[in-house]
């Protein structure tokens, strides 16, 4: 099938059923896009770490516990959030691929959870994701069914698992989905898809979505996994902390790591899982070239050799400790139905390994067959009559580096390990490479993992030329002369059905996994490409469009062409080095754009723009700016006339935060001037007509809100918006406002009653302060309508320590507030403490004072900048005592934030010794020194060293002159 939406950036590279296209709606697409965008970039640089450590290994530097992390291990005071619905018992889980059957029957089993598996037990063909997708899907809404070819009918029960999902991992990618032309993330594509269709059902379910998480080498992969979770949660405007994630330990790396992961992922942590097979296959890849960590045949590595005992023991330590699960692992075991004695046996096993589980402390336990349920349940039941065991604290494991290395213990290397390998392996791919993920083998359900282990060990022994126990010299030649014979054997089983089998196949990537010089760290990506073509045929977009597409193409190209001459010829006014467009009629911007009805203007840009003062206007045309940018004024202007004495709420927008803007104009129902930042790519006609259908659906837009574009290939020059929102506000006065925050209160009354106040504002010799706060839990900060409407309904919760101030880790940003004064006081008062770090929540009078410094670009001192230059201009700070803002959560994408800030504190120093002398040499040749004007540069720069001989000698020059 052939989409008739498409969405903007996105391909698919494969066709699709009507159904599977309900899966791939264009809001889920949008969805997923979003996410893409936002977060590929540091998932791409997690992996160039990933490698980075692989390579510090290789030149001998073991993992150790991180000493930068030791005050997250070494504070006992921090816990997760407490199990959410449906995860406090999780005694059995059981666990199995995404196939429509499998999904009936895990939810009807006796476990009490399921986790659906899009990871090692689905082989990633188009079909099996999409169709995966629908099954759980219908499982939710409770409409799936199943009839096999027999005839007989699989349906749910009434009492059902929880289900937990697993994507794929950080490492891999989708192919048959393009973003911006790359692959995108297959752990995005998966949960994305997932989240999107199904959390907030499942929240009405009484239960929410819930995750399992694998492959992780580190907490920063955790604190991406928390990022994702809290835009996502962000975006469908559900609370933050509502989606659970269990993550999987299944690399050394991470081993060493847990509780920082639990840390990243407070919010939504539900526990850790001992993910066995995979921690082998990563002790021995992590190793490989060190041959004092050669492991023996994998019988051999049960879960009691010292380097596994350290690692179950440290794990159930870390949850319990932070009061999460702690779960156990997969016991691989399958019924053997011909076989009543083996059978036996292979029962007393699971029994065995489900006791040592349940003493050792694990909450809960995997396996992979609906009939091993029981015998699992049977263990816990015994051991552990309650739900879990978080109380059992293990204050007697003491685990160190040394320990979770220790490979003390005996074993062999026999000629019966290396053909167990080689025939676990063979089966496995040639399974995978039909599109099996979940395999029986030698009566244990075997999965991506094993396979792993199987070639990884061959490979080891391989490299190192290990000696087996019969005397037999491992080598690259010996392991393909075994695997010719394995061959041989299954022609032989097989006959005639060996060629419709994908065993050559199989041979073929096996000899290069075992002898080659190079290890690829996962199979699953190494051949990938061998299965993309299962389930999906070629989909040639846009090849054989109807003909009423084939107009529209041309129409648009026009458009097109008209839109690209316009915006390079530009137009003959300017507010700076930035162009300003203001050649064109309210209509013919729009037709020009998108041919959608006008908004209508009271009066017309050059009216407006020579309205304004002068000096205003060359004060900005010579103020300093990265440029150059297209700054189009009023490519929405607002419907409504305001008085002149207005407060205009000047802020900044970008694309992810349109609905915020649309609650805002709601909400406040005043002046606002609003700069939107537009990405000069492929997205901007995508951006605008959204942003048209924003304003069609919402009439407090279309009344209150002037919306300026600001069109560049840099979305980082946040000064140079806010000022783009203050030079066209439309009144005398501008609140300078973050639209994340909400107006508990109506500060434009308070303002009213207090003339000394509004006295201040029209001198311009006063900015009013609203103080700003948050919610201590991010999650209770998402739904506005809970928040307090007065400030005695806020006391309650700054009272209980449910509401702080605002960036309380930060109380330099807004300390000079002083909340302890305002929490008793009932008149203005002056801000007496000033820092210049201080970044308050400002109303101030639009002429008059300085514009923000447009040097600092990106995260980092830029408002601070903006208030401090406000400060040394001889204007003081006034707070309102009765008012008061806060702030709704949302996601920060961190991004390069960290490297910005650091880069905006240095020139943070510079620019405030600049600004002092700036302003001491203005008010000096003005004859203000020695008036009140300039107290607040005289106290604020007497701080810096050498400042008042600089200024000696200044007054000294000016006197001479």
């Amino acid at each position: 099938m052939s989409s008739n939406q498409t969405v903007q950036g996105v391909s698919i590279l494969a066709s699709y059923s009507p159904e599977q296209a309900e899966i791939l709606s264009t809001e889920a697409l949008k969805f997923i896009a979003t996410l893409q965008r936002s977060f590929n970039a540091t998932r791409k640089n997690l992996l160039t770490q990933r490698n980075d450590r692989q390579k510090e290994i290789d030149r001998g530097v073991l993992p150790d516990f991180l000493p930068e992390t030791a005050h997250i291990r070494n504070d006992p005071n921090w816990r997760a959030a407490k199990p959410a619905p449906g995860l406090q018992d999780r005694r059995v889980e059981i666990t199995g691929p995404v196939d429509r059957k499998m999904v009936i029957n895990a939810l009807n089993s006796d476990a009490l959870t399921y986790m659906a598996d899009f990871e090692d037990s689905t082989a990633p063909t188009w079909d099996n994701l999409l169709n995966g997708q629908i099954n759980l899907r219908d499982a939710i809404n409770g409409t799936i069914s199943f009839t096999n070819p027999a005839g007989k009918k699989y349906e749910l029960k009434g009492r059902t698992a929880t289900l937990i999902v697993r994507p794929r991992g950080w490492h891999m990618v989708e192919k048959h989905v393009l973003v911006d032309g790359e692959p995108m993330s297959a752990s995005i594509f998966d949960f994305g898809l997932f989240f999107f269709h199904n959390a907030k059902n499942q929240i009405k379910n009484g239960l929410g979505p819930y995750f399992y998480l694998p492959k992780m080498e580190s907490h920063l992969e955790a604190r991406l996994w928390n990022d994702v979770f809290n835009a996502s949660q962000d975006m469908l405007t559900i609370p933050r902390g509502t989606i659970r994630g269990t993550v999987l330990i299944e690399t050394i790396l991470a081993a060493f790591e847990m509780d920082e992961i639990i840390y990243e992922l407070r919010d939504h942590s539900s526990g850790l899982n001992c993910g066995r097979w995979d921690y082998i296959f990563s002790f021995i890849k992590k190793f490989r070239q060190y041959p004092q960590y050669v492991l023996p045949d994998r019988s051999d590595v049960s879960m009691t050799v010292p380097f596994m005992s350290a690692y179950v023991n440290l794990l159930i330590q870390t949850c319990h400790k932070r009061g999460v699960h702690a779960m156990g692992g997969m016991a691989a075991q399958i019924p053997i139905k011909n076989d009543p004695e083996a059978n036996q046996e292979a029962m007393k096993k699971v029994q065995a390994d489900k006791l040592r589980e349940v003493t050792a402390g694990h909450d809960g336990t995997w396996v992979a067959h609906p009939d091993l349920v029981k015998i699992a349940l049977e263990i816990f039941n015994e051991h552990m009559p309650q739900p879990n065991q978080l109380f059992v604290r293990r204050e007697d494991v003491s685990v160190h580096q040394s320990d979770l290395l220790n490979v003390n213990f005996k074993g062999k290397i026999t000629e019966h390990g290396i053909r167990d390998n080689i025939q676990i392996g063979l089966a496995y791919m040639e399974s995978w490479l039909r599109g099996v993920g979940c395999v029986p083998i030698h009566h244990l359900m075997e999965d991506a993992a094993t396979y792993e282990i199987s070639r990884s060990q061959l490979w080891q022994w391989a490299h190192h030329q290990s000696v087996t126990a019969e005397g037999i010299k491992v080598t690259g030649d010996y392991c393909l002369k075994v695997l010719d014979e394995e061959i041989e054997k299954l022609r032989q089983e097989l006959g005639s059905k060996y060629k419709e089998s994908k065993y050559d196949e199989a041979k073929k990537a096996f000899a290069t996994n075992i002898t080659g010089e190079r290890y690829d760290d996962f199979v699953t990506t190494m051949l990938y490409d061998d299965i993309l073509s299962i389930g999906s045929k070629p989909r040639l977009i846009n090849m054989a469009l109807p003909k009423a597409a084939n107009y529209f193409i041309v129409i648009y190209l026009v458009c097109s062409i008209l839109y690209t001459s316009t915006y390079l010829l530009g137009f003959g006014k300017s507010t700076s080095k930035a162009s300003v467009s203001s050649g064109m009629s309210v209509a013919s911007l729009q037709q020009h754009y998108l041919g959608k009805q006008q908004v209508d203007w009271t009066n017309s840009l050059d009216e407006v723009v020579e309205s304004t003062p002068e000096d205003f206007v060359l004060s900005k045309a010579f103020s300093e700016t990265m440029g150059p940018s297209k700054v189009i004024p009023y490519y929405f202007k607002a419907t409504e006339n305001f008085d002149h004495e207005e407060v205009t709420i000047a802020t900044l927008v970008t694309y992810n935060r349109f609905k915020v803007l649309g609650r805002l104009a709601s909400h406040y129902k005043g002046p606002v001037s609003v700069a939107l930042h537009v990405n000069d790519d492929g997205q901007k006609q995508q951006i605008l007509t959204d942003l048209h259908q924003l304003y069609a659906d919402n009439e407090d837009l279309r009344r209150y809100v002037d919306l300026h574009l600001v069109v560049d290939k840099f979305d980082r020059q946040f000064n140079m918006w806010r000022n783009v929102a203050k030079f066209f506000a439309r009144t005398d006065f501008i609140m300078m406002l973050d639209v994340d925050f909400y107006l508990c209160t109506d500060f434009r009354k308070s303002l009213k009653k207090q003339p000394e106040l509004m006295d201040l504002l029209r001198s311009g010799k006063g900015a009013i302060v609203v103080p700003a706060f948050e919610y201590v839990d991010e999650s209770d900060g998402v739904d506005w309508n809970d928040f307090p409407k007065d400030k005695k309904e806020l006391m309650v919760d700054v009272e209980t320590e449910k509401l702080d101030m605002f960036h309380r880790g930060w109380k330099r940003g807004h300390g000079s507030t002083n909340y302890k004064k305002w929490y008793e006081q009932v008149k203005p008062y002056k801000v007496t403490d000033y820092n210049y770090s201080y970044e308050p929540y400002v109303i101030f009078k639009k002429e008059g004072t300085p514009w923000c410094d447009e040097r600092f670009v990106g995260y980092g001192a830029n408002k601070a900048a903006c208030l401090f230059e406000i400060f040394l201009a001889g204007i003081d700070y006034w707070v309102l005592p009765g008012d008061f803002l806060i702030h709704q959560t949302h996601y920060y994408p961190e991004d390069t934030r960290a490297k910005e800030r650091t880069y905006n504190k240095k020139l943070y120093d510079y620019y405030r010794e600049e600004t002092c002398l700036r302003y001491a040499r203005i008010m000096i040749a003005a004859n203000e020194w020695n008036t009140s004007k300039s107290a607040n540069l005289k106290k604020e720069c007497n701080r810096i060293r050498g400042f008042n001989d600089v200024i000696q000698k200044v007054a000294s020059e000016h006197n001479e002159l």
